[in-house]
């Protein structure tokens, strides 16, 4: 069956749905279309444990922020997706499950959208929200490495689903560090494969990280400041709102038991070969709190705000145990008895059903200029850095989602349109 509508939104997770509300509040005829359920990255690639790492508080959706009991509290997935849910419901947004978007394409001034339930939409405006990371991602270096299972963090949900034995974690970023911090606590051996990625506390001077980037501004900080482009691809310090919240860096790993290497270089089987720059991640991961604090310290004293005198933060001791790992540049599986490789190499976009000619980037994302394309009516949200620092946020997807549809009615009072009528 053949529709028109004026907006398909693709995606209904945070940014669809603000999309969708932000539509919604100036009257603009839409349908959301989702592949599965509302939320389904949520409800399908997290684990059991997963809290999110922004507080409670800053992850209201458009017109309707947190109102739970623990508003400095961090979230599960399912609680998450269960507030997407009644988001959906109070303001009776128009969501397709279930729908997926088989192929977009052009034809006489219009988007064509089909969708695995056979049917056609015809619309002048097309939101793409699925996201620049739903897809998981395993480098090529796996297909070396035998006699372990493998199973990639988008499939993992708990400790005792894996094989017995100790687990290698390849990954250093959050879900890997997150991930290896789980399993060394429910009693495995457990060894991480870190990056070159920062820390930040988790609080500074009485307050949450995500309220001091708040009241500094961070979170507002405009994708055209960057020095360098490729800067918004640049991998997210480590941090976790498991437990109520707490400081993670590879030295305070260290002391819980994790077993540290460097970048996984080469694989030949079961022996596994590291670069040696171990000591270099753990430096740069105590060092990027420094330099967070720094600039706490900075603004408190320039604007005078009240703020508790820095305290000690246990995870920012220095763990002696580096020296010695930074001498395994080796690693046998089989003599070190470890069973399961966790790939926490993170996700790629799926944009192959966008047949329009887009351009994209090194990265595989199309190319675009604060959400929109070249591509006359096709519009991105959600994306990390699409127009500001925390665009690929909760939070900030809601203000991107504001300015994209006034974007999009501007453009829509000047293009000429048939009879609409609704889905």
């Amino acid at each position: 069956m053949t529709m028109r509508v004026d907006t398909v939104v693709i995606g209904a997770g945070q940014a669809g749905l603000n999309v969708s509300r932000a539509l919604q509040m100036v009257d603009v005829d839409h349908v959301v279309l989702e592949r599965g359920r509302i939320g389904e990255t949520w409800a399908t690639q997290r684990w059991e444990s997963f809290r999110l790492n922004t507080p409670n508080w800053a992850n209201g959706l458009l017109g309707w922020d947190y109102d739970g009991p623990d508003p400095d509290g961090f979230m599960s997935a399912t609680e998450l997706r269960g507030r997407m849910i009644a988001f959906v419901e109070r303001f009776e947004l128009p969501i397709r499950e279930n729908a997926a978007v088989t192929r977009v394409g052009r034809r006489r001034g219009e988007f064509e959208v089909a969708t695995s339930d056979g049917d056609v939409r015809r619309c002048r405006n097309v939101v793409v929200c699925s996201g620049a990371q739903n897809v998981p991602r395993t480098p090529p270096i796996a297909d070396q490495i035998r006699g372990v299972a493998h199973v990639h963090a988008a499939e993992y949900r708990r400790p005792d689903q894996l094989a017995d034995g100790g687990v290698l974690v390849v990954g250093g970023a959050q879900t890997g560090a997150q991930l290896a911090e789980e399993l060394a606590a429910a009693g495995r051996d457990t060894y991480l494969s870190t990056s070159d990625v920062g820390s930040v506390p988790r609080r500074y001077r009485g307050r949450d990280i995500g309220r001091w980037m708040l009241d500094i501004g961070v979170v507002h900080t405009p994708v055209e400041s960057l020095d360098d482009p490729s800067k918004k691809y640049a991998t997210q310090p480590l941090m976790t709102g498991v437990d109520g919240g707490h400081t993670l860096t590879l030295h305070g790993l260290a002391r819980r038991g994790v077993a540290l290497l460097g970048r996984l270089r080469d694989a030949d089987g079961n022996r596994l070969r590291f670069d040696d720059d171990l000591a270099d991640h753990a430096a740069r991961s105590l060092a990027s709190i420094t330099e967070f604090c720094s600039n706490v310290d900075r603004f408190v004293a320039g604007t005078g705000i009240e703020a508790p005198p820095p305290e000690i933060d246990d995870a920012l001791r220095i763990a002696p145990e580096i020296d010695d790992m930074c001498r395994g540049l080796e690693l046998d599986l089989v003599e070190r008895g470890i069973g399961t490789v966790i790939w926490a190499t993170g996700f790629r976009g799926d944009f192959a059903y966008l047949d329009v000619g887009l351009v994209t980037d090194d990265h595989g994302v199309p190319v675009h200029h604060g959400g929109a394309s070249d591509v006359e009516g096709l519009w991105f949200c959600g994306f990390p850095w699409l127009r500001i620092q925390s665009s690929g946020l909760i939070y900030g997807s809601g203000v991107d989602a504001r300015a994209i549809v006034d974007e999009i009615r501007s453009t829509n009072a000047v293009r000429s349109w048939p009879a609409q009528s609704s889905v």
